[in-house]
């Protein structure tokens, strides 16, 4: 499970992709935790998926065992991912437009 959006490979593997899948539906539905008991700031997990070598170790260990954190956490990726999309199609069309 990658920690940001860099450096992400797509996973071809039809085994690791179902294990994937089962891992991420784990993680979103089995550790409920209504009152966020222990729960970082959403900043941790914003530094997270841009710099996951500067945050905690508390912190991923808490992602792993956290549906609600997880859950935000899979959403700053998903956005991430979205913005960087749209930033290289936005260049690619600078650059087709200037050549």
């Amino acid at each position: 499970m990658p920690f940001s959006i860099e450096g992400r490979n797509k996973v071809s593997d039809p085994f690791e992709k179902k294990f994937l899948r089962i891992l991420k539906r784990h993680l979103s539905r089995d550790f409920p935790n209504p009152k966020r008991i222990g729960c970082p700031p959403k900043q941790q997990l914003d530094k997270l998926a841009v710099a996951p070598q500067r945050v905690p170790d508390w912190v991923v260990e808490h992602l792993l065992s956290c549906s609600p954190c997880y859950l935000t956490y899979s959403r700053i990726l998903r956005e991430q991912k979205t913005k960087s999309a749209r930033e290289k199609q936005i260049t690619k069309s600078r650059g087709a437009a200037a050549g």
